[in-house]
């Protein structure tokens, strides 16, 4: 009976020790869950930080007697610089982080549709259309070349023909038995 007892207590301080452990798991990730909630607030500050400078600023209303061509470009492309005060081009430079955002921007989208025309080029639907079309083809191909065949059997055998006839004309007896 002692042993008994025995397991039963070591059934116990098995169980103590599995509620203080859950106990300090659930506390780490409460203190988890707070950081996180934590950095998200600052993330999201951030952002909004980011949106309103990067926000375009109301344009001003176009004149009704601007120059329709104006009116609608897209691009500043062919006109003169702006100018500075002093009446100097002014420069324009991307800040280094817009513009890795922009080029890392393009460049993921060019992967992400490379990425989906391969997986849309090699999927099992497209591959069989495609091999469909290439036996449609090398049948069509091989009716083509039967045709081409039998007319050039028939052009040669009519011009043998032809040479045939224009021999007797002329009497050498070629196209006979000679006796």
């Amino acid at each position: 009976m002692t042993w008994e007892w025995v397991a039963l207590a070591c059934l116990a301080l098995v169980a103590v020790g599995l509620g203080v452990a859950l106990l300090r798991a659930r506390s780490r990730a409460a203190e988890q869950q707070s950081a996180s909630a934590e950095e998200l607030a600052e993330l999201r500050a951030a952002i909004d930080d980011v949106r309103r400078e990067l926000a375009p600023q109301p344009a001003a209303p176009v004149a009704p007697d601007d120059d329709e061509q104006t009116a609608h470009t897209i691009t500043d492309l062919g006109t003169d610089p702006p100018l500075d005060e002093a009446g100097g081009q002014v420069e324009r430079r991307l800040d280094g982080r817009l513009f890795a955002d922009l080029v890392l921007r393009e460049a993921a989208v060019k992967a992400g549709a490379l990425a989906h025309g391969l997986r849309h080029g090699l999927s099992g639907e497209t591959r069989n259309r495609i091999r469909y079309q290439m036996k449609l083809e090398v049948k069509r191909s091989r009716k083509h070349r039967k045709v081409e065949l039998r007319e050039a059997r028939r052009l040669l055998a009519q011009m043998q023909r032809e040479r045939m006839e224009a021999d007797r004309a002329a009497g050498t007896g070629r196209g006979e038995d000679a006796a």
